[in-house]
């Protein structure tokens, strides 16, 4: 008797934990017994809702015993649950699937990456971690080394599957891994068109998000409610594209990415990658001082790939000679740089540089009528040349830093009128001296994961010494070239099409009483990532020895990428802008500069990932 009552509790019981798992094509998943059915109806007691009817047709999959106690059970998950998406296997004897797994993976990968509650593993970081320990990305993953894979990832989850072609459609089983026992927490199933590619994504996505009660975007419950058949080129390109890029055959990969864009350009995982390989960027800059390096030295991290580069640039004033305000002294000023420079990739987060720059100053102080020629009281040219090297290194994924070192010599030949000036002296007769500088500058860079807001900074300090021409002792006061703070907030908008910037930089003195300060917003544009155009504004806050003004300039600029025989990118930045005089005390000259830089890419190595 007592057997027959504990097989009779075993049934009862038995058939209140397992029931039935309807998946409608709507997205709704019902859970519970089949209590009435027609040829058109079902009608099913779920546990929690009670008996809900619904068309048959509307049924996508129907899974058996499905666990209610597990699924009825409330499992809270610390936030954000860190999981990864490996690879799904894929079995196809169509080569054209033959990186499906790939491909879902990442489709699956975007939309789950739209939930704050959820942190995903990147895709780079997932394959170089599990490259280095010869595991596969792929689904099949078992107890034991989801364990392992786990714990290299710093993953609390796997999210794996599998694929299978059954000639017109796709059968995907997935399953979720819990890494710290290797159990399966979640398994499901469906059978769709692979034109369907977002919906299926989708469906993944909200089955992987919903165990974990994690939100779920509009977008993807969009996905679900307005399933679309589109071309399935598009899954098919843009999983070979993750195939190629994986393999760094870049050009394949963004040949395949521009094809599926053109049929899916609403697609946010096409226009991910895309963006990866089209990595616009703003190219808005201002000519840096002689002794500084082209570019702040914190990006040096980001390096995939060496860089060679030609950059120059000449500062000339507005009027051939400017003068002091109701004085006789006036100056003419001109300044001209050319660098060229080399950037490597050593690690990855590790990036070196190293330039030579070559500066000549050509200033002159006259005295004279502005309407008639007078006499050349001074004259001052300057010759600097040397090296810059520089380095960054990424402290994590957001925070990068950089340093940088000009060892440089400048060669002087100067003259002063009525004053004899003792040797060594060139066949001019102007006195010439040699002297050795150094200066040192440090740099900081912040963004985000999608490097839409980048913030960099970076202060650069010389000993190099320039000359003030005193007229009451016909004689040059040394002082020290100003220390420089530049920082630059950028932000990228419209898939890094559309860029806006704030540029400010302060000019610090040490030796006279001079202190400037400039703040520039600016735009940039890309056009069909053929050519960029930009325009920005200057407004400056000038204080020469205790007299204060505001001064204003603009910059103009493009950039034009170049792919004819070889492939280069060509960037030009005219600015109009107001500065003091490096020779006349309390002066301010008004001067443009063009600045022209060509660089070449993947010059003597490929892109490092």
């Amino acid at each position: 008797m007592r057997k027959v009552l504990l097989l009779a509790l075993i049934l009862i019981f038995s058939f209140n934990l397992y029931a039935d798992k309807y998946v409608l094509k709507n997205g709704m998943i019902i859970i519970g017994n089949l209590t009435k059915e027609t040829s058109t109806h079902c009608t099913v007691s779920a546990e929690l809702i009670g008996e809900v009817t619904f068309l048959k047709d509307q049924v996508r999959e129907i899974i058996k015993e499905t666990l209610l106690q597990e699924k009825n059970m409330l499992k809270v998950y610390k936030k954000p649950v860190k999981i990864s998406i490996m690879d799904f296997e894929v079995q196809s004897g169509n080569p054209q699937f033959a990186n499906f797994g790939k491909g879902f993976s990442e489709f699956v990968s975007v939309e789950i990456f739209k939930s704050k509650d959820i942190a995903l593993v990147e895709r780079e970081k997932r394959r170089e971690i599990i490259e280095e320990q010869k595991f596969t990305l792929t689904g099949l993953v078992d107890e034991k080394n989801s364990i392992e894979i786990g714990k290299m990832l710093a993953a609390n989850y796997l999210v794996t599957g599998n694929i299978i072609d059954t000639m017109n459609k796709l059968s995907i089983t997935f399953r979720v891994l819990d890494t710290e026992t290797g159990q399966v927490i979640l398994q499901e199933k469906l059978e769709e068109d692979p034109s369907k590619y977002d919906y299926i994504s989708a469906f993944i996505a909200k089955s992987v998000l919903n165990n974990f009660s994690a939100q779920v975007s509009s977008d993807t419950e969009a996905k679900l409610v307005n399933s679309q058949n589109k071309s399935v080129e598009v899954a098919v390109k843009f999983s070979r594209a993750v195939d190629s890029y994986d393999n760094k055959r870049y050009e394949t990969a963004r040949k395949d990415l521009l094809e599926a864009k053109k049929l899916d350009p609403a697609n946010e995982a096409v226009k991910y990658y895309y963006n990866k390989l089209f990595k616009n960027t703003t190219k808005f800059k201002v000519a840096p001082e002689r002794y500084i390096s082209y570019q702040n030295p914190a990006y040096l991290s980001l390096l995939d790939t060496d860089v060679l580069f030609f950059s120059g640039n000449g500062a000339h004033p507005i009027t051939p000679f400017i003068y002091i305000p109701g004085g006789v002294l006036g100056v003419g000023e001109r300044g001209d740089r050319s660098s060229y420079g080399y950037f490597l990739p050593i690690l990855k987060g590790l990036g070196f540089g190293i330039e030579y720059f070559y500066y000549i100053a050509q200033d002159s102080i006259l005295k004279q009528d502005p309407n008639s020629p007078g006499e050349t009281v001074s004259s001052n040219d300057v010759i600097d040349r040397g090296v810059i090297i520089t380095a960054g290194l990424k402290i994590t994924d957001n925070i990068s830093i950089g340093f940088g070192t000009s060892l440089y010599n400048q060669d002087r030949a100067y003259y002063i009128a009525h004053v004899v000036l003792p040797p060594p002296l060139n066949s001019r007769g102007h006195r010439t001296e040699s002297n050795p500088a150094l200066a040192y500058d440090i740099g900081l860079l912040l963004k985000d994961n999608t490097n839409s807001i980048i913030f960099d900074s970076y202060f650069a300090v010389t000993n190099e010494n320039f000359y003030l021409y005193n007229s009451s002792t016909k004689s040059n006061q040394t002082y020290r070239m100003p220390s420089i703070l530049e920082n630059t907030l950028s932000f990228a908008l419209n898939n890094n099409q559309t860029f806006f910037v704030v540029k400010q930089y302060d000019y610090f003195y040490t030796d006279i009483s001079y202190f400037i300060g400039n703040v520039m917003p600016a735009a940039e544009q890309w056009f069909f990532n053929a050519f960029s155009l930009r325009a920005g504004y200057e407004f400056a806050y000038f204080d020469l020895s205790g007299t204060k003004s505001n001064g204003n300039g603009f910059t103009l600029g493009f950039t034009l990428p170049v792919d004819f025989i070889v492939k280069f990118t060509v960037d030009y930045n005219y600015t109009s802008r107001q500065r003091p005089s490096r020779n006349l005390e309390g002066l301010k000259v008004e001067e443009t500069v063009g600045f022209l830089t060509v660089t070449f890419n993947d010059v003597f190595q490929g892109k490092h990932k």
